[in-house]
């Protein structure tokens, strides 16, 4: 395979352009980025795209220059099933069982709702009656689990992080969970029911290599999604939308 020509793509990097050649149209921007990296308040970008950025591609590196210029850690929010097993800044892996619903592509018609969260899907490991989802309602055991390991391909920054949050809604029945941190068991409750948003969260002084989920219920709740976020400073979200 030859190597890419260096000095070849040096050449070709562009400019931003500006409408009208006003440079100053992202200043608002920027002064936000400069609090962030002066204050101990966060701040999110959401990175939306289309399948060019699966498996994190793109986003993990803006993210990078973003959080080395301006403070922060972590990769931000996840689904808690990916598309594929397959992620540059982290290693996930899932049970049977997970039903993927997507706001884009081939929507499923027989939800009755359009809340999606910000990650435009969400995952549940029970069907819901008649749905049109990935799983075979055979498959269904009222218990599963998801595994994230830090991947040595993401950036340093990356694998840090002092906060992790479960966003979660539409549960109907409670959901015992089990938190467990490098194989050791962290923390152990119940999902409240709820018809609206609810989030679930967990503070690390050092980020586990491995951290797990064991969840059990009768009725699976909707996930939106998970956040691996610093105490301050930036979050960027990768964000892929298949065809979109």
């Amino acid at each position: 395979t030859a190597r890419a020509d260096r000095e070849q793509l040096i050449a070709s990097i562009t400019r931003i352009e500006y409408p009208g050649g006003d440079n100053t149209l992202l200043n608002s921007f920027f002064v936000q980025l400069e609090r962030a990296s002066s204050s101990a308040e966060p701040l999110r970008i959401l990175h939306y795209g289309d399948s060019q950025i699966e498996g994190d591609r793109m986003t993990s590196f803006i993210r990078f220059k973003l959080q080395e210029k301006f403070g922060g850690s972590g990769i931000g929010m996840q689904p808690l099933v990916q598309l594929y097993g397959y992620q540059l800044s982290l290693k996930q892996k899932a049970s049977e069982g997970w039903s993927r619903y997507t706001a884009f592509g081939k929507v499923d018609s027989t939800l009755g709702h359009n809340r999606y969260g910000a990650l435009a899907c969400f995952t549940r490991f029970t069907p819901y009656p008649d749905s049109l989802g990935l799983m075979d309602p055979g498959l269904s055991s009222g218990q599963a689990w998801i595994t994230l390991e830090q991947s040595r391909r993401a950036y340093r920054i990356s694998r840090n992080f002092q906060n992790c949050r479960l966003f979660y809604g539409n549960a109907t029945d409670p959901v015992y969970f089990e938190v467990w941190a490098d194989g050791e068991l962290y923390d152990a409750d119940f999902l409240e029911p709820s018809s609206g948003l609810r989030e679930k969260s967990w503070g690390f002084e050092e980020a586990p290599v491995e951290l797990s989920f064991r969840f059990k219920s009768a009725c699976s709740p909707d996930f939106y999604g998970m956040s691996l976020d610093p105490d301050w400073g930036l979050s960027v979200d990768n964000i892929p939308m298949r065809g979109s």
